[in-house]
């Protein structure tokens, strides 16, 4: 869990956020947890993928 949201911290921080929220979560997530990646990348879903659309999203 800690190694999920340290990663989660360094998303928010690279996408310059103040805090870390669930979409950061979620990139920790796929970034770090082989189980949640490979499910997620069976549904077209990746890491890089989810943050490109986070940085396309107006108002974030």
């Amino acid at each position: 869990m800690r190694v999920v949201l340290e990663a989660a911290d360094r998303e928010a921080r690279a996408l310059l956020d103040d805090h870390a929220g669930g979409e950061h979560l979620v990139l920790a997530l796929l970034a770090t947890q082989r189980p949640t990646r490979d499910v997620l990348a069976r549904r077209g879903i990746s890491c890089d993928g989810a943050r490109a659309l986070l940085t396309g999203v107006p108002g974030r």
